[in-house]
């Protein structure tokens, strides 16, 4: 425990050490969520932008593939200051598949089976229900980083 000060006494000659206490960036609950949905999109973003860049032989949708990918990967991390990791991790990939999955079936003619088509939405309510269950443990708690 760090006192409000910012100064801790330790080590076996009690030497007065000042610690530097970087103060946690709190995001709000509400937030954390609105920036997950983002990150999420934005991996659908950059999953089909893989597929038109080619292996990154094509410069344009590569580029905006890299860029997206940092966008992703930022709003994730910024989420994950309050939501806990594992019901982030699950929303944000849940997102993306379910999401890529739709957009492969729109844009690249993939097969829309019904069976497909039970299991994205298998998954949307299992994302869901985390965001609910989320809502209902932690009431606005942050959680460490």
């Amino acid at each position: 425990m760090i006192p409000e000060n910012g100064y801790h006494f330790f080590g076996p000659t009690s030497k007065l050490i000042r610690i530097i206490h970087k103060p946690k960036m709190k995001v709000g609950s509400r937030l954390a969520w609105i920036y997950l949905l983002i990150a999420g999109v934005t991996e659908i973003v950059w999953a089909v932008g893989l597929k038109f860049a080619d292996g990154f032989t094509n410069f344009f949708p590569s580029l905006v593939t890299i860029i997206f990918i940092g966008i992703s990967f930022m709003l994730f991390a910024t989420a994950m200051k309050t939501i806990p990791i594992g019901t982030a991790y699950a929303v944000f990939t849940g997102i993306g598949a379910a999401g890529t999955a739709v957009v492969g079936i729109l844009l690249f003619s993939e097969n829309a089976s019904l069976e497909k088509i039970f299991f994205l939405l298998l998954l949307l309510v299992g994302i869901i229900g985390l965001k609910v269950l989320d809502g209902k443990e932690t009431s606005g708690k942050e959680v460490d980083s």
